[in-house]
């Protein structure tokens, strides 16, 4: 299995200050060789706009989405089904696809 099959980043893709894309796997921390459990992997689309401080982790984001600063993804798939707008504002946490807005405080 390769790392390459886990985080994936499209063409035209802005990052904030501080913006975290995390994937990857599940590993034993007594064994870095050893995968514990395979996780979804993170993929970001075309022309996404990730802003200030937002974190994305282990989520699918769609091509065209502006995520506000201070937002967390996670765990989730972002489609236009989501915010037929593709713009989830900033504070933001969508976590398993419900999105509650003006939540985060950091």
């Amino acid at each position: 299995m390769n790392i390459q099959d886990k985080l994936f980043i499209g063409d035209n893709v802005s990052e904030g200050n501080r913006a975290i894309v995390h994937g990857g796997l599940a590993q034993d921390a007594t064994r870095v060789d050893t995968v514990v459990e395979e996780l979804p992997p993170t993929k970001i689309g075309n022309n996404v706009t990730l802003g200030d401080d937002t974190v994305v982790f282990r989520s699918t984001i769609e091509d065209g989405f502006t995520i506000g600063a201070k937002s967390l993804i996670f765990n989730s798939t972002l489609t236009s089904a989501l915010r037929a707008d593709k713009n989830i504002p900033p504070k933001s946490i969508v976590a398993s696809n419900i999105l509650t807005e003006n939540a985060v405080e950091w």
